[in-house]
């Protein structure tokens, strides 16, 4: 397991064409998750996303969904962590 805190850094360290997933949030400094999944898009990636977000709506979920996201998931848990084995 990776993690990346600005997704310019993810998008410019990151194999975009391996077999994994991605959990993306929405809100990031400089790009946010909609701009990073879009330059995966347009990269051809094959990774799957699956965004994790606190700041997100119905709406925002059905466009990413639309766009190829696996899933859309609201954090709800203060913090969040996520531990790697």
């Amino acid at each position: 397991m990776s993690c990346w805190e600005q997704g310019e850094k993810f998008l410019a360290e990151a194999n975009l064409h391996q077999v994994g997933v991605l959990l993306l949030d929405m809100r990031m400094p400089v790009l946010d998750g909609h701009a990073v999944h879009e330059i995966m898009r347009q990269k051809a990636s094959t990774l799957a996303v699956v965004f994790l977000t606190g700041h997100g709506d119905v709406p925002m979920a059905v466009e990413q969904m639309k766009r190829g996201a696996v899933d859309f998931l609201q954090n709800r848990c203060q913090p969040c962590r996520f531990r790697q084995h």
